[in-house]
């Protein structure tokens, strides 16, 4: 008799393995496929918190969420959200009215911004920037400034980028672009005459990144300004670029791969951190590369990923970097059209005027989060060689109050017989006595689901689904008791 115990199951998604050759070890197990689930702190599974609407008012029909950011002024946030009327908005997100505060912006173009002298700069690359100041109102820039979509604030100066050419104004006046020795443009650098597509602090540098390359500027005046490259990979999207800590995680068109300090402070590209879930970033539509989405989200050790699968106009799959496990997760709900960080919680905007907060509440703003997670094809380290599994026990937290199909396969089979289980109170377990053994015992915080899988197997793969609005689960780990022949 052999046990095999899984208490540390937060391998995640690994599709460039081959069946046969997935991590089914009992440490950090790799997933087969899953949707709506992530890690656990424990080491298990738990189904993942959805989203409701935040925005109060009521827009005119078909309404787009164009753009959304988190202004801060004076240590308050007062959030700014573009719509496809042409509107600036500021967003109250004790209340969830939007006040117009400006309007006569592009319909279609989606919005760049950045904080600079108390108030936020908005570019979309087709109007005029437009400065935006909580209790003083909204102006357009002065002093010719470019029309551009790429900004960033960088050592007191705003800089915008127009195709090849970087633009920055005077110190510390985004109305001054024409001053000499204080305001001006680099063009061109380095050769490089094509577009830049989003500029993004990083440490002490000004990170530059185009579709195929990455640039540092460093310096703090026009006199010591310079220009270095880094990498001949870049980014495809203005939002397609995150940072966490002292990491600067982008995606490429091809993969995900982050910029990142030595330990001689030098900046250099890590490895790719998407290599297990390229198959299925191979799958998405590569014509929607240009709206990709990155927020850091680092009160959950996460990096989210926006895309689009070519089902929708929108993006409606989001891939999660848990760098705290190195684990992927995938994220299916309402197809977004932007999203950011506001006060450390993640906001996105969709194509109907909605301003979902993620990561809350058990549904997706009251539709069911279809969740469901299977395992690798469980091989016990015998392929080929039949297995006698005595029982199969799960463990779930005593207080679960939904039930969840547990599934099984074998031999690589593409049909799953499932059973639904399900905790009633603190101490009792309802049974579905057909196929299934009678004996449980519970603990003070978890209970264990004992399953009696009948016959002997190659191969077997377990699976845990629900796909209903809210009924959160959490799955703790489980374990096999066997007999291997010729063990």
């Amino acid at each position: 008799m052999v046990k095999l115990n899984y208490f540390n199951i937060t391998g995640g998604l690994n599709k460039f393995s081959s069946i046969a050759s997935l991590n089914e070890s009992e440490k950090k197990t790799d997933w087969y496929d899953a949707q709506n689930i992530e890690g656990h702190k424990s080491g298990g599974l738990v189904k993942m918190k959805g989203n409701i609407n935040v925005n109060q008012t009521s827009l005119p029909a078909n309404t787009k969420i164009l753009g959304i950011f988190d202004y801060i002024k004076g240590g308050v946030h007062y959030p700014v959200v573009n719509t496809s009327e042409g509107k600036l908005y500021r967003l109250n997100l004790s209340t969830g009215l939007l006040t117009q505060v400006y309007t006569g912006l592009n319909q279609t173009a989606k919005c760049c911004y950045t904080n600079f002298n108390n108030g936020v700069i908005v570019t979309n690359g087709v109007n005029t920037p437009v400065f935006y100041e909580e209790g003083v109102g909204s102006s357009l820039l002065t002093g010719t400034p470019p029309v551009g979509l790429p900004i960033e604030a960088f050592k007191a100066r705003v800089f915008i980028a127009t195709e090849s050419t970087l633009h920055y104004c005077a110190l510390g006046n985004p109305n001054d672009w024409t001053t000499a020795n204080d305001a001006g443009f680099i063009a061109n650098f380095h050769n490089d005459s094509s577009p830049i597509i989003a500029l993004k602090n990083y440490g002490e540098y000004l990170a530059i990144y185009k579709k195929q390359g990455i640039y540092l500027l460093t310096g703090s005046s026009p006199a010591d300004f310079a220009i270095v490259p880094v990498s001949d990979k870049g980014s495809l999207s203005s939002w397609g670029i995150g940072t966490i800590d002292n990491n600067q995680f982008f995606f490429n068109g091809d993969s995900i791969t982050p910029l990142r300090f030595n330990e001689l402070g030098q900046v250099m590209l890590a490895d790719d951190v998407s290599i297990k879930i390229k198959p299925a970033l191979d799958e998405l539509d590569s014509l929607k590369f240009n709206q990709v989405v990155c927020i850091p989200y680092q009160k959950k050790n996460q990096i989210w990923f926006y895309f689009s699968t070519g089902v929708d106009q929108n993006l409606d799959v989001c891939y999660i970097y848990d760098f705290f496990h190195n684990s992927w997760h995938k994220r299916v709900g309402f197809p977004v059209t932007c999203g950011t960080v506001i006060d450390s919680v993640i906001y996105t905007g969709t194509a109907d005027g909605k301003i979902l907060q993620e990561d809350y509440g058990d549904d997706f703003d009251g539709d069911a989060i279809e969740a469901w997670w299977y395992s690798p094809w469980f091989t016990f380290g015998k392929p080929g060689i039949p297995k006698e599994i005595n029982s199969f026990d799960i463990w779930l937290y005593q207080d679960q109050n939904h039930s969840i199909d547990v599934l099984y396969s074998k031999n690589y089979g593409q049909n799953h017989l499932f059973k639904s289980i399900s905790v009633l109170g603190e101490d009792d377990l309802i049974w579905d006595v057909r196929n299934w053994d009678s004996d449980g015992w519970s603990s003070s915080k978890a209970i264990k689901k004992r399953i009696r899988l009948n016959g002997k197997y190659e191969s077997i793969q377990i699976g845990v689904r629900n796909i209903e609005a809210n009924q959160p689960f959490t799955v703790l780990g489980f374990s096999f008791d066997l007999e291997v022949a010729d063990l």
